[in-house]
């Protein structure tokens, strides 16, 4: 089960799963417990609309997880750095300030997005509007070396050897921890001029390197069921899924 955002630490860190209520569930799409296959969640079943799917990737690394920073403070405000030109990422242990990424096998060239400037004012005012009520700052310059969450919003699945029905990715740990320094990417390419979905899709990679899992609510965009609007973050006890409740945190995923 998962928990949505709640904004009353100072960090505004996001927390990890809970319970949902029945309500929100539409038992015509939704079973029984369905754990993912190797990690991966989205690339084994699709709705009929064959829309693209995002990805989550066990990072085994990191277990246990700094959920909670260890012993160190969380830093004092969260920063979303999102990145339409693209650039070169070296495989290794995540660091948006040096372009190391766990999801990429070998360095990988990933060219800038081909968006028009008020496209892109329009995708970053989007993901603005849904981090609005937390104390993150959503920003489209490099912070270097200043801790942060590195969203690459550009390229294509190719880029990173998945397959072509794959929109997004995100490293994520067994027990929905924290991932400083993340790097997770949305392939804008193939969405066209569908911005809306470009900013829900951002929305859901980053929230995943902050501990949240796939959700079965449909407003949330933490869900892969379809809904009409754009997405928002509901603070709600909600059950975790992709088109089957499941437990939380990717039970029985390899390591």
């Amino acid at each position: 089960m998962r928990r949505t955002f709640i904004a009353a630490t100072a960090a505004a860190l996001l927390v990890a799963p809970a319970l949902a209520s029945a309500e929100e569930l539409s038992s015509d799409e939704l079973s029984s417990e369905a754990p993912p296959t190797l990690g991966w969640m989205g690339a084994e079943s699709r709705p009929a609309d064959g829309r693209p799917r995002t990805l989550m990737q066990v990072i085994p690394e990191l277990e246990p997880t700094v959920a909670t920073y260890g012993a160190l403070a969380a830093p004092a405000r969260q920063i979303i750095y999102m990145n339409k030109n693209g650039g070169t990422f070296s495989p290794g242990g995540n660091d948006a300030r040096t372009n190391r990424s766990s999801l990429v096998k070998r360095s990988v060239a990933i060219r800038p997005w081909a968006v028009t400037d008020a496209g892109w004012q329009q995708v970053m005012s989007c993901v603005r509007q849904l981090y609005a009520p937390y104390n993150i700052e959503i920003t489209d310059v490099d912070p270097g070396n200043v801790p942060h969450i590195e969203s690459v919003v550009a390229g294509r699945p190719s880029d990173l050897s998945l397959e072509d029905g794959v929109g997004g990715v995100s490293p994520f740990t067994l027990d929905c921890g924290v991932i400083p320094n993340s790097i997770v990417y949305t392939f804008a390419e193939i969405y066209g001029n569908d911005l809306e979905t470009v900013c829900e899709v951002v929305a859901q990679e980053t929230a995943h390197s902050y501990g949240l899992d796939h959700e079965v609510l449909a407003s949330d965009p933490m869900t892969y069921l379809n809904y009409d609007g754009l997405k928002q973050f509901r603070d709600a006890d909600v059950k975790c899924g992709e088109f089957q409740q499941r437990s939380c945190g990717l039970p029985g995923a390899p390591v």
